[in-house]
């Protein structure tokens, strides 16, 4: 591993704001997979989604793991996900809890740099993307891409116009606001060889949901190899919307205004992109 993959490990290890809770034991031999799973207002599907990867991940020939980041949600997802431990006695779960909350970027990084996997992905728990679609990401990057990111196929309803709408616009901003030529950054299913990704994500400063668009966006920069899979995005009806429109819209497209500004200014250090920060471990 490189120089800069370590300052970054040790820098990203010095701000997880966690405890880190490891019921498994595992020994720090490199695996074939770490999964990331960052858990926010996840209590109602947790548990039974995490059984569904499992078993999922169980019928493979991979070695893996699973990292759930709780990041300080205000429902009982710690719970769920410690029931989630106890369902799945022999296999590697982890979980990392934040003493505050600190947006998904921040929960994905933190999970990451505890991984153990010469691959690493997070997935969104909710499961709108199916658990199935993860062997043939992983499969992607043994085949010698750098990442693999599900391409959102929504199934025609009313309900998910809007999205799919929303989806094509800001693949639109991103390659003319940016300059790269992607597909769908937002997807909530992402794979990445460690060793690649690494000087990347030592770059990523944003803790919440852009956090998506600029690690897409850096690693095409990189001119890291980027390829996209179909995935079938399927509306959990049980689900309420966080989506609004208008003001979504609005301040997505602040972030890419803001985002193009920092590219185009002085490029960011490598080294020295996190900082200032502190964790407890137990």
């Amino acid at each position: 591993m490189s120089d800069t993959a370590h300052g970054w490990q040790a820098e990203c290890s010095c701000q997880l704001y966690t405890t880190v809770l490891v019921f498994r034991f595992p020994s720090m031999s490199e695996i074939d997979l770490s999964l990331i799973i960052p858990c926010y207002r996840d209590a109602g599907h947790l548990r039974k989604n995490v059984g569904t990867i499992v078993e999922c991940l169980r019928d493979t020939r991979l070695s893996w793991e699973i990292v759930m980041v709780n990041d300080a949600s205000p429902e009982n997802d710690g719970e769920a996900a410690l029931q989630a431990v106890a369902d799945w006695p022999g296999y590697d779960l982890r979980i990392l809890t934040h003493e505050k909350n600190t947006g998904r970027g921040r929960t994905v990084m933190d999970g990451l740099a505890v991984a153990r996997g010469r691959f690493g992905g997070f997935v969104d728990i909710d499961l709108e993307v199916g658990a199935h679609y993860i062997p043939h990401l992983v499969s992607t990057l043994q085949a010698g891409a750098d990442v693999a990111c599900g391409l959102r196929i929504y199934k025609t309803c009313i309900g998910l116009i809007h999205r799919a709408i929303l989806s094509h616009g800001y693949s639109w901003l991103v390659r003319n606001l940016l300059g790269a030529d992607l597909k769908d950054t937002e997807a909530g299913y992402k794979f990445f060889k460690m060793d690649a990704i690494r000087p990347v994500l030592a770059q990523c400063t944003d803790p919440g949901w852009f956090w998506d668009t600029e690690v897409m966006v850096r690693s095409k920069l990189a001119g890291l190899d980027v390829r996209f899979s179909p995935v079938l995005f399927l509306r959990n009806p049980q689900k309420a919307s966080t989506v609004k429109i208008v003001s979504d819209s609005i301040e997505q497209f602040k972030r890419l205004w803001k985002f193009r500004q920092e590219l185009t200014a002085k490029p960011a250090p490598v080294e020295g992109a996190l900082a200032q920060c502190a964790v407890s471990t137990h």
